[in-house]
C-alpha cells in the first residue's frame, strides 16, 4: 500500500500567517477545518501567542480550497499556543488550556467556538477544569446524547484560570 502526502489547504492571499503550536480541527462533515491560535512572530521578532481563527473549506465536489479569517463578535479567549481543540459537531469546537507566550503561563480555561454563529462562549465544565496545562491531547466521546471530553498528559505549571462561569 502506497501512502502519499498532499496539500489540503494550500496558501494564497487569504491563508493565515506562519505559526507553530496551533490547532487545526476538522469539524464533523469533514469539509470545514478551523485553525486557531498558536505562536507566531511578535514584536522584535520574539515568539508571541495568537488568538486568531481561520476557516479552511474544501468543496466536496471539486476539492477547491478556500481560506477565510473568522471574525467573531463578543468576548474571545486569550491568545495561546500548545492548547487542544476538539470538534463537537459540524459547527462547533471546544478549546482547552494552552500556553501564553512569552511568559509561559499555562491556562485551564474552556471555550467553545461556534463557527456558524461566529462567536466564542466561555464554558464551565461540570466538576471544574483540570489543572492548567499545555502540550496535552484531547478527545471527545459521545454517549447517550451527551459528549465527554478527556484531556491527557501535557506539562502542568504556573497556571491561571480563565473563562469560568
Amino acid at each position: 500500500m502506497a501512502v502519499s502526502w498532499g496539500a489540503v489547504c494550500g496558501g494564497g492571499a487569504a491563508a493565515p500567517p506562519p505559526r507553530a503550536g496551533h490547532t487545526f480541527t476538522t469539524l464533523a462533515g469533514g469539509d470545514t477545518h478551523v485553525l486557531f491560535g498558536g505562536s507566531g512572530q511578535g514584536a522584535g521578532g520574539r515568539a508571541a501567542s495568537l488568538a486568531d481563527a481561520h476557516v479552511c473549506r474544501v468543496a466536496p465536489d471539486s476539492g477547491a480550497v478556500a481560506w477565510a479569517p473568522l471574525a467573531v463578535e463578543g468576548p474571545a479567549p486569550p491568545a495561546r499556543a500548545r492548547h487542544t481543540a476538539v470538534a463537537l459537531d459540524s459547527k462547533r469546537m471546544l478549546v482547552f488550556g494552552g500556553l501564553v507566550q512569552p511568559d509561559k503561563t499555562r491556562l485551564n480555561d474552556v471555550w467553545i467556538l461556534d463557527v456558524g454563529a461566529r462567536r466564542w462562549e466561555a464554558a464551565a465544565p461540570e466538576g471544574g477544569p483540570p489543572p492548567a496545562r499545555a502540550h496535552h491531547t484531547g478527545k471527545t466521546r459521545a454517549h447517550g446524547g451527551r459528549g465527554t471530553q478527556r484531556w491527557e498528559g501535557g506539562k502542568e505549571g504556573r497556571g491561571v484560570a480563565h473563562g469560568s462561569k
